[in-house]
């Protein structure tokens, strides 16, 4: 009988477990008007070309810090203007040389996003040279209706969200075609720095077909990283991801085989 009683109550306390309803946590940005912000973020990459004559490896670290402004509005979307500070270390200097001129360091880049964080109108690209416009309007295009790294609704702990981008760029010299696919996943909260922070993992593929004058080539990786994302403030506090991809280019002098490494860290810094 004390068998059955305690078989009976494990089993009344199991049901009670599964018919609790989870516990969901609203993971959504939140823009406050007027506010600054700034992170600080560092790239490594590594990259290796090989063909038959030759075999050169680079690698470069790109730390740069971001000034982040929120002009908010009563419908609840925002501009928001990015401005950036960098300082290129690379092994080859002719190339650091390169990436600085090319990169948008100092170049104010806004962008609107709406109330469920969709990104709708680029601004502010009057500086931009025209392969840079060419390549950012690409991008935010590809990301156009789309959702970012968080949900923006509620979630419960263990849920999963997927996020799919398609990349393609035109210009004078190359194109590529492609694809960014991610799944994200609500691992759970922690405390971190006084808040409630939701971790988001993530792992994701990509896939790129090149072509220029004259070579042609594919590319495909995987990635995988964390964010610590606050719950109260509604904003990312750090994340980072790392990104494998290898593929070959296909040129009149024969194949160059490619390996990329890379990492990337984010946190801010108030």
């Amino acid at each position: 009988m004390k068998v059955r009683q305690r078989l009976g109550l494990v089993s009344a306390s199991l049901l009670l477990f599964h018919a609790a309803p989870a516990q969901s946590f609203s993971i959504i940005y939140k823009f406050t008007k007027g506010e600054e912000r700034r992170y600080k973020s560092t790239v490594t990459t590594q990259s290796l070309f090989e063909s038959k004559k030759s075999r050169v490896v680079t690698v470069m670290t790109e730390i740069f810090e971001t000034h982040r402004t929120d002009t908010v509005y009563e419908d609840g979307s925002a501009d928001i203007t990015l401005i950036r500070d960098s300082v290129i270390v690379t092994e080859n200097k002719k190339r650091a040389k390169r990436e600085s001129e090319e990169s948008l360091v100092g170049i104010p880049i806004a962008y609107h996003i709406a109330k469920s964080g969709a990104l709708t109108i680029v601004r502010a690209l009057e500086r931009l040279t025209s392969d840079q416009k060419a390549d950012l309007e690409s991008i935010l295009k590809s990301l156009e209706k789309k959702k970012g790294l968080v949900p923006e609704r509620n979630v419960q702990v263990g849920e999963s969200w997927q996020f799919e981008v398609p990349i393609t760029q035109r210009s004078s010299s190359l194109s590529w075609d492609g694809s960014v696919k991610m799944t994200f996943r609500f691992a759970g909260t922690e405390r971190c720095g006084g808040n409630d922070c939701a971790i988001i993992r993530a792992d994701g593929t990509s896939s790129l077909l090149l072509s220029g004058d004259d070579f042609s080539g594919t590319i495909s990786g995987t990635s995988r990283g964390t964010m610590a994302f606050s719950i109260q403030l509604g904003k990312d506090l750090d994340w980072f991801i790392e990104t494998e991809a290898a593929g070959t280019i296909e040129t009149q002098r024969g194949t160059i085989k490619m390996k990329f490494a890379s990492g990337f860290k984010s946190e801010l810094l108030q």
